[in-house]
């Protein structure tokens, strides 16, 4: 599922959202389920995630973004109270935990690829491919 959150949005209408992914993600939730998108949330170096088996994935998530905001926060309590795992940073090709977003003022990583817990023995790596 592709989401996108712009920035302008306001905190109440964040956990809206959730609460209208969380009933979605309700009747599926034995599938291998994905979400991809621009949260424009910080969580740092919080990763949120059951401990899995997985050998694909590294043991801890590092990001070299060390801001946490309350959208983060907010993106933090949906993924633990839904069983989802943040991705980025946590792949040999992910090692380096590139910034998704660059601007003149600054650069910061608020684009995540979020699974549910279920299904992170099925990752094997993530690329990043294109942009700048």
């Amino acid at each position: 599922m592709l989401l996108y959150y712009p920035p302008d949005l306001k905190s109440k209408c964040i956990l809206e959202c959730f609460e209208k992914l969380e009933e979605v993600l309700c009747p599926f939730d034995d599938q291998l389920i994905v979400f991809m998108g621009d949260f424009n949330a910080r969580i740092g170096n919080n990763s949120c995630s059951a401990y899995t088996y997985n050998n694909n994935l590294l043991d801890d998530r590092n990001s070299m973004d060390n801001c946490v905001n309350i959208r983060g926060k907010q993106l933090l309590d949906f993924c633990g109270n839904n069983q989802l795992t943040v991705l980025n940073g946590r792949t040999t090709s992910n090692s380096e935990r590139e910034f998704t977003f660059i601007e003149t003022t600054g650069a910061s990583i608020i684009d995540y690829i979020l699974v549910i817990n279920i299904a992170v023995d099925y990752v094997n790596d993530i690329v990043r491919s294109g942009g700048s």
